[in-house]
C-alpha cells in the first residue's frame, strides 16, 4: 500500500542521511513492474535490454551507413565507426538481432578495404 511505500522509504532516506548522504528526491521514483523500469538508460524489468526506440535508432543508422556510398567507402568515417559501436552495444543486450547487424556492418568494412 502507499503508507507503507512511504514508511520504507523514510527508513532509507533516514539512514543515508544518518550516513552523510543526501539524496536527491526529485529523481527518485518508485516503480512497479507493469511500468518500464530504467537504470542508466536500460531497461531493467525483466533483463537488462535497450527500449524499442533506441534498438530502432541503432538499426536506422546502420541501414543509413550500408545505403549510403560514401559512408560504407570510408569507414573510417565517424559514422561508421559509431554505428559499429553501437551494433556492438546492441549485440550485449540482444546477442542474435546484434550479430546479425554487426556481421553486415562488418562486410561492408571488409568490401571498402579491398
Amino acid at each position: 500500500s502507499t503508507s507503507e511505500k512511504s514508511s520504507i522509504i523514510a527508513i532509507i532516506y533516514r539512514f543515508l542521511r544518518r550516513h552523510g548522504y543526501f539524496p536527491k528526491r526529485e529523481k527518485h521514483d518508485i516503480a512497479s513492474s507493469s511500468k518500464s523500469m530504467r537504470v542508466n538508460s536500460l531497461l531493467v524489468n525483466r533483463k537488462v535490454s535497450l527500449t524499442t526506440g533506441e534498438r530502432s535508432k541503432i538499426r536506422s543508422q546502420a541501414h543509413h551507413v550500408k545505403n549510403n556510398p560514401h559512408i560504407s567507402n570510408t569507414c573510417d568515417s565517424r559514422l561508421f565507426r559509431s554505428a559499429m559501436g553501437k551494433a556492438a552495444q546492441f549485440k550485449r543486450f540482444h546477442a542474435e538481432q546484434g550479430n546479425r547487424l554487426l556481421n553486415e556492418l562488418r562486410l561492408i568494412r571488409d568490401k571498402a578495404k579491398k
